[in-house]
């Protein structure tokens, strides 16, 4: 049985974060954390939603860290440049499909996929290093 759920679309300001609701829309779990939190700016730890594949790990690049690959690709100023965990992807991802990364997002670690096991264990240990120390 699939749970029903609530898709948040964030509008960001520099004080908060504004959600409007959508129902049934998209079967995306958002927790208030995400809702609400504080925006996401560059070397952070987030979690990236795109398209049919699972939310995924990644860290947020700074301008002067970019590979040569994304320096190439067309983005708009909405979009933050990203390197995945577990993986040798990089990507550029819009400011609606990404939530930062917090240890209590845990569910990913019951995946049956090794690498996305490990790409969230990874990001775990980036999160503790640069939040935590």
């Amino acid at each position: 049985m699939q749970k029903q759920v609530t898709l948040v679309d964030k509008i960001l300001s520099s004080t908060r974060t504004i959600s409007s609701v959508h129902k049934e829309k998209e079967n995306l779990e958002v927790c208030p954390s995400c809702m609400w939190g504080p925006k996401v700016g560059y070397d952070d730890v987030v979690w990236h939603k795109l398209g049919s594949c699972p939310w995924w790990p990644a860290r947020v690049l700074t301008p002067g860290a970019l590979p040569s690959c994304l320096l190439t690709r067309s983005h708009s100023p909405h979009h933050w440049p990203l390197k995945y965990y577990g993986t040798l992807n990089y990507s550029w991802a819009e400011t609606s499909r990404i939530c930062l990364f917090l240890p209590k997002h845990t569910a990913a670690l019951k995946a049956r996929d090794e690498t996305l096991r490990q790409a969230v264990l990874d990001a775990a240990d980036d999160y503790i290093a640069v939040y935590l120390t």
